[in-house]
C-alpha cells in the first residue's frame, strides 16, 4: 500500500514520563517527498527544521520514515504538520505492525463478565489485558 490521504501514521515522540510515544495522525497530502499529517488532538511541541520518526505500514510490514518539521498550524484542532521526508523508510522491527504501550495511562476494557482489565498496549490489529 503506497502512502496517500486518509493513511494513518504515528509521529513518534520520546516523553521522560511514558517513554516512546507515537501519536496517531492522518495523511493529508503527500507531493514527492512533502507530507501533510493532521492532528485530532493536540501533538507533542516540534521545532521547525526538528528531525522527527514517522511510522506507518507500507506493503505489509511496519516501518519508520525520518523526516524533517517543515511547517506547523499555530492553532487548533485539527492540528497540522508539514515534514519532509530525508532518505527511505525502514523496517521499524520484526512485527508487522508496532505496539504501543499504555500501561501509564489507566486504560480499561472489559473482557466477557470481567470488567476493568488494565489495558498493555494497542496497534492497528488488536490490544493486549490483564485478565484473571
Amino acid at each position: 500500500m503506497a502512502l496517500k490521504p486518509g493513511s494513518r501514521v504515528f509521529l513518534r515522540f520520546d516523553s521522560p514520563s511514558r517513554g516512546r510515544v507515537l501519536q496517531p495522525a492522518t495523511v493529508e497530502r503527500v507531493e514527492d517527498d512533502a507530507w501533510t499529517l493532521r492532528f485530532d488532538s493536540r501533538h507533542h511541541a516540534v521545532e521547525l527544521g526538528e528531525r522527527q520518526l514517522v511510522y506507518f505500514s507500507k506493503a505489509r510490514e511496519f516501518v519508520q520514515q525520518p523526516m524533517i518539521v517543515e511547517s506547523q498550524s499555530g492553532d487548533g484542532p485539527p492540528f497540522v504538520l508539514t515534514l519532509r521526508a530525508v532518505g527511505e523508510p525502514v523496517g521499524a522491527g520484526s512485527r508487522e505492525e508496532v505496539r504501543v504501550s499504555t500501561v501509564e495511562s489507566g486504560m480499561t476494557a472489559a473482557l466477557e463478565d470481567e470488567q476493568g482489565c488494565p489495558v498493555q498496549d494497542v496497534s492497528l490489529s488488536g490490544l493486549a489485558v490483564i485478565s484473571a
